[in-house]
């Protein structure tokens, strides 16, 4: 979307993308408007506008403007002051990336959401394993214990032969 401006802003040429990009219904409706007009913020087109007349161009990311229609979009614009047939004139060349911002947003919020549940996840694995490490723990020393229990039944009695109480005196052990 391309417009080409007096020194204040003042639209005195605009292409069809740049009406549908602000909003309008054709190029014409934008003819005589302030480009100033289509800023969010009036200060920063202030802002912009001293610059390119210091600078001769600025470049401008993520600039969110407002559309005749109330609506807000976001665009990423360079902004030029030349000499044109009747003095300095202001190019400006725009592209909407309102839909690349949203996906943007989205993406960001789901790379935190994927965090989060990876966190938790992380988490559960470990609780899960404390408790199984728990589990394990006590019941193995109760089979032990309970083992034990039964080899020095074993090596007490009097009419097993000598290889069994070797045996259970070695599991007491």
């Amino acid at each position: 979307a391309n417009l080409i401006a007096d020194p204040q802003g003042r639209i005195g040429v605009a292409n069809p993308e740049l009406a549908k990009l602000f909003g309008l219904p054709d190029a014409e409706q934008a003819v005589g408007r302030h480009l100033g007009d289509f800023y969010r913020d009036p200060a920063l087109w202030e802002e912009h506008r001293r610059s390119v007349a210091g600078q001769g161009r600025i470049e401008l990311n993520d600039l969110p403007i407002r559309r005749a229609d109330g609506a807000e979009a976001v665009v990423i614009a360079r902004l030029t002051a030349r000499r044109g047939h009747s003095g300095m004139e202001l190019h400006a060349f725009f592209t909407d990336v309102t839909a690349l911002e949203q996906t943007r947003r989205e993406l960001a919020q789901a790379l935190g959401e994927n965090r989060l549940l990876a966190q938790r996840g992380i988490e559960m694995l470990e609780h899960e394993r404390r408790n199984i490490a728990r589990e394990l723990h006590d019941e193995m020393g109760q089979w032990l214990n309970a083992l034990k229990v039964d080899a020095v039944s074993v090596r007490n009695r009097t009419d097993v032969p000598d290889e069994v109480r070797a045996a259970a005196q070695s599991i007491v052990e």
